[in-house]
């Protein structure tokens, strides 16, 4: 019966998802939306002077027209434009671009084509002044309409909040950005987003003793293995070192698990904190909390030759040559389970700069380069400080977009 009841809800599932790739792969805007949302697509294009994409702000910034045609990912350029369909198929959607050979100094010929898989079809083309374009304070405007619209409609989102702030650090409204993070935390008093980043935001003007106060308050009030892990995250962005390591080394206090609404996993936070103890040499603090990690994660996985670095590398530098040397003794008996062979990677140059007690050629062993904590969706979190003047809106963002 009960194999019978998964099967069941298995057949619906697969109906679901079949009869929606074919809604979305057979539903078409008609011409008349088509020419609609090229022309406000190409105005966007010659208003933006670089490359703005939807990875971060979502798309409920977009004009009415444009979000008519069910994008899910939107990249707009100064000469292009690339939107793909919602449905998840990446290779579907539209593409606009401007045609340089026909356009001339007083009319820019622009052309939009729905592609599927590797092929294009022209809809429509249209002519526009290349000097008509919208200001910035336009686009920030009716940008924020549809933010806000999203916000009312799901106010206890905390990516609602996330996907405005981030528009607003785009065009540089820091007043506007500061103020949502209010918002958020009215909103969300338990989520940790808007209490880090208000407090990321207030560090580096007058308020900054009152702002790190706060946040580590807050901590202290809701204490987490990933609350305590944000407060490191926040100490080593500030530059101060010693509450970093002090932070990283409550969080193992607690079980591994990710914050609420995490993009990543506990085993991403519990790296971050190790390697941010680790990169401020308090040796100790990255071996327990490497350490921890490897007791409580079970079975040796991706991240674990990268927790036998930290662990190992750290025994080593805080003196304890045996215990580094034992990890390495347990890593190298953990590539084999069972049949199956682990690839935990190569220990041998952290095991010979060990045994040959080179402590610079240990450091350079651990990998810096796993991804770490990223709250920010890729923008800088000196971004996200900012230089201590509150900006108003209207100019354009200085940081490249990341990738679409």
């Amino acid at each position: 019966m009960r194999r019978r009841s998964i099967l069941v809800v298995f057949i619906c599932g697969l109906t679901v998802a079949a009869a929606s790739w074919i809604v979305a792969r057979h539903w078409r805007p008609s011409v008349h939306q088509m020419s609609d949302a090229a022309r406000e697509l190409a105005i966007l294009c010659q208003s933006m002077p670089g490359r703005i994409t939807s990875e971060c702000i979502g798309i409920s910034w977009l004009p009415e027209s444009i979000r008519s045609l069910k994008p899910g990912i939107a990249v707009i350029e100064p000469n292009r434009a690339t939107l793909v369909l919602e449905s998840g198929f990446r290779h579907r959607g539209y593409v606009l671009a401007r045609d340089d050979s026909k356009s001339s100094p007083g009319t820019a010929l622009w052309r939009l084509y729905s592609r599927d898989d590797d092929q294009e079809t022209l809809l429509c083309t249209i002519q526009l002044d290349p000097s008509r374009r919208l200001h910035n304070e336009e686009i920030v405007r009716a940008g924020l309409a549809g933010l806000d619209r999203r916000i009312a409609v799901a106010s206890h989102d905390i990516g609602s909040y996330r996907q405005k702030f981030y528009f607003l650090i785009e065009f540089e409204d820091r007043r506007a950005a500061r103020r949502l993070c209010e918002d958020a935390a009215e909103a969300l008093p338990e989520h940790w987003w808007p209490q880090l980043t208000a407090a990321l935001m207030d560090s580096t003007g007058p308020e900054a003793l009152d702002a790190a106060g706060r946040f580590a308050d807050w901590v202290s009030r809701h204490p987490s293995f990933a609350h305590w892990v944000y407060l490191a995250y926040f100490y080593d962005a500030v530059g101060d070192h010693e509450q970093a390591c002090e932070a990283a080394l409550r969080s193992a206090e607690y079980p591994i698990a990710s914050g609420k609404d995490d993009d990543c996993d506990g085993r991403v936070l519990a790296y971050t904190a190790a390697h941010c103890a680790f990169r401020n040499e308090c040796f100790d603090t990255a071996a327990v909390v490497a350490e921890g990690a490897l007791e409580r994660t079970g079975a040796p996985d991706s991240f674990y030759l990268d927790f036998v670095q930290i662990a190992a590398a750290s025994r080593f530098l805080d003196g304890d040559t045996d215990r580094a040397i034992r990890w390495l003794q347990v890593a190298e008996g953990s590539k084999v389970s069972g049949a199956r062979r682990i690839d935990l990677g190569d220990l041998g140059p952290l095991n010979a700069a060990i045994r040959e007690q080179d402590g610079e050629a240990a450091k350079a062993c651990v990998d810096s380069a796993l991804t770490r904590f990223d709250p920010y969706c890729h923008i800088p979190v000196q971004t996200i400080r900012g230089s201590g003047q509150q900006d108003g809106a209207g100019k354009p963002a200085k940081r490249p977009s990341g990738p679409g």
